[in-house]
């Protein structure tokens, strides 16, 4: 029995999070037996990081490692033609088929030849994105007549009238829509698209949930702080390069005020490290911080190395607090316990801490200073021993939530 997987960004921790509970989930809801095949951006990069997932390319060829060798007018050429095969492949596959590549034939067999198609999870359906690549792989899925799921995704809104257009083709052809908060749920709705459709589950890295049991908050040693950073470009109120500056400046000035008053530890550690493939590193705008802003400071570090899901999960245990822009290093520190202090850059964020109960712990990256970020830091250390409690008492229920998407699909597919 196999499963094609959708959409997958692997070089991305937080992303290979996502992955590692799909899979896990889907296992589990299908029996060991079950064969996955991963269509991601980079699959050549992504095997040698998870060389026990079988990662392939999907309709664009070789995905983003293609970005290399096509250029211009052939990269044009390459995405009308998968428009074109995309439209073709309800009332001619035959001929939809002929316009695409050895690479791309090969990936439209493996859809056809699955029991079910599902579109990974995260936050790709998002307006300051272009995301038609992505949506042209959803309904090439639905074209095969495969049952085609997208799995928990933050989606929307939908400003744009050809955004609403094919976002409303991709979530009507699905056999169920999973999503991640109450306000992507909405933006479907808004969409017109059937409420039977649509399913609202935590994120599918909480299936990775096991609490550290290390010794923490002894009073023995230092406090331990793990900070995650990342660039941003899309700024609701201000340019990117102001707020970035105001965004580095209230790190860095958090990052001082625990040093300085708390005889902190601080090791900035991120979901996006250590992979050269990748089109971004936040271990580098965390080393630029420290080096423009807090190179007077002691007891610093920037640690630039690649961790899988599991590893992250497990180093951010061994922390009393994590501050975290990266939504899944946020994740990953509430999977192994640990209480952490959001920095929200998308909806998202809020979204789901104000579902876990701890939406006053969020600072928005709009609004973002030293002052106000320190103050929610200060209050998470000093109710440290509170969270940590609720956290422990919540993430089984949301392990348990997070996994019943895939058997929700395993129970579709029997019964078509």
């Amino acid at each position: 029995m196999n499963v094609a997987i959708l959409n997958s960004v692997a070089l991305n921790a937080g992303d290979a999070a996502i992955l590692a509970g799909l899979r896990a989930s889907l296992k589990d809801a299908f029996g060991p037996d079950l064969q996955l095949h991963v269509a991601d951006d980079a699959p050549g990069a992504a095997s040698g990081l998870y060389p026990d997932i079988p990662f392939a390319p999907g309709l664009h060829g070789k995905g983003l490692e293609a970005k290399r060798v096509l250029r211009g007018a052939r990269r044009s050429l390459h995405r009308r033609r998968v428009r074109l095969c995309e439209r073709l492949l309800a009332r001619a596959p035959a001929f939809g088929r002929t316009l695409l590549d050895r690479t791309g034939r090969i990936h439209l067999q493996r859809l056809h030849d699955s029991v079910a198609s599902i579109s990974t999870g995260g936050t790709y359906f998002v307006e300051h994105y272009s995301f038609e690549r992505r949506a042209l792989e959803v309904l090439a899925a639905q074209a095969t007549g495969v049952p085609t799921f997208l799995y928990t995704q933050s989606l929307g809104p939908f400003t744009r009238a050809g955004n609403r257009r094919l976002m409303a083709r991709v979530l009507s052809g699905c056999a169920a829509v999973f999503l991640r908060d109450e306000r992507s749920l909405q933006h479907a709705r808004e969409l017109g698209v059937d409420d039977d459709r649509l399913h609202v589950h935590p994120d599918a890295a909480f299936v990775l949930a096991s609490p550290a049991s290390g010794a923490i908050g002894d009073a023995n040693r230092p406090l331990r702080i793990a900070v995650s950073v990342r660039e941003w470009a899309h700024f609701r109120s201000q340019t990117r390069a102001e707020g970035l500056t105001r965004y580095a400046r209230a790190i860095a000035g958090a990052v001082r005020s625990l040093v300085r008053k708390r005889k902190a530890q601080v090791t900035f550690l991120s979901t996006c490290q250590g992979v050269q493939d990748y089109w971004t590193d936040d271990s580098r705008t965390a080393g630029a911080i420290v080096d423009e802003m807090l190179s007077d400071v002691p007891g610093i570090r920037v640690d630039r190395a690649f961790r899988s899901p599991t590893q992250l999960r497990d180093a951010y245990g061994e922390f009393d607090l994590v501050i975290a822009t990266r939504m899944h290093a946020a994740i990953l520190s509430l999977c192994a316990g640990t209480p952490v202090v959001p920095v929200a850059y998308e909806f998202k964020t809020r979204e789901l801490f104000d579902g876990l109960g701890m939406g006053e712990l969020v600072d928005d990256i709009d609004a973002l200073s030293a002052e106000s970020l320190t103050e929610r830091v200060n209050t998470a250390l000093d109710e440290a021993d509170t969270l940590r409690g609720r956290i422990r008492r919540i993430l089984p229920g949301l392990r348990q939530r997070a996994a019943e998407p895939a058997h929700r699909i395993r129970r579709i597919v029997s019964a078509s």
